[in-house]
């Protein structure tokens, strides 16, 4: 069954089913003030996790997510921590975001798959970007074009034959002489 995804076993693994649960650690995390914020009908909008900071602790950039992620569950809306300290040096150190994407796939499957997605999605941003620029250049030279039209450029995912519409469109009197197929 793994194979048929990408991951290639020795014959020597056992395979043994373990507990399906993942408790977090037994631990309580105490932030120095929480402060609701809600809007003029009472609906909550915000959590803000207020932290004095004194001085360095490097155990607290770590703790500070845990914050927000435990504030944003419990209470079910957005969350964020500030943190205040009436020491410059030390304020700069606590406004330096804390990275906590570097996590690194181990299986080949894993990073096979994500670096797929993210050329899948980066790909996709090109594309728009060059519809978005074609339509761009259309208004500006004053060529018209339907609705359907419209939705034939923004759907198009092909990047070549956006760049190609875009430089038919610097000379184009009309949108039928940018979308000519092929």
């Amino acid at each position: 069954m793994l194979g048929a995804l990408g991951i290639e076993l020795d014959e020597a693994i056992v395979a043994t089913l373990v507990e399906s649960t993942f408790a977090a650690p037994a631990a309580e995390y105490h932030a120095d003030v929480v402060v609701e914020l809600r809007d003029a009908e009472g609906a909550l909008q915000l959590i803000v996790i207020v932290e004095v900071q004194l001085a360095r602790d490097p155990d607290k950039r770590r703790s500070w997510p845990t914050y927000e992620t435990l504030a944003h569950a419990r209470h079910r809306a957005d969350a964020c921590v500030l943190v205040v300290s009436p020491d410059p040096a030390v304020a700069r150190w606590a406004s330096t975001p804390v990275d906590i994407d570097k996590y690194e796939y181990r299986s080949d499957f894993a990073r096979k798959y994500v670096a797929q997605g993210r050329a899948e999605g980066k790909a996709e941003g090109k594309a728009e970007g060059r519809a978005d620029a074609l339509l761009q250049l259309l208004a500006v030279r004053g060529v018209s074009l339907s609705d359907a039209q419209r939705a034939d450029v923004l759907a198009c995912r092909d990047v070549t034959t956006l760049e190609r519409w875009f430089e038919r469109a610097v000379t184009a009197r009309t949108i039928d002489d940018v979308l000519v197929k092929d």
